[in-house]
């Protein structure tokens, strides 16, 4: 799996290269639109001071490192694998380019 980091575009540039301004577009709402391009799009990242052992040790909370509860709620994984063939990959990447698309008109 290839983790990729979407604020859907201003972290990677997908929207640009669809020819449109950055937008900023929900996570979950971009996972749910790759699911249904029949595209294994997943949740994937927790920060590891959210975990409960840290949380319950540590004393934790979603403020105490900020940054990384950014990037917990903007990554998702793609079904991205050496062993996929080359059709499997492109239909990937054409999935993401359509949903990049949608969300920038």
């Amino acid at each position: 799996m290839i983790t990729t980091a979407f604020t859907f575009a201003a972290t990677v540039n997908v929207v640009e290269h669809v020819g449109a301004r950055p937008v900023l577009v929900d996570r979950d709402r971009v996972v749910e639109a790759l699911i249904g391009e029949n595209i294994g799009a997943a949740l994937h990242y927790t920060p590891i001071h959210q975990h409960s052992y840290y949380r319950k040790r540590y004393g934790y909370c979603p403020e105490s490192f900020p940054h990384a509860t950014f990037a917990g709620e903007q990554i998702f994984s793609l079904p991205l694998t050496p062993s996929m063939s080359m059709a499997d990959a492109e239909d990937v990447i054409q999935a993401v380019l359509k949903v990049a698309r949608a969300y920038a008109d």
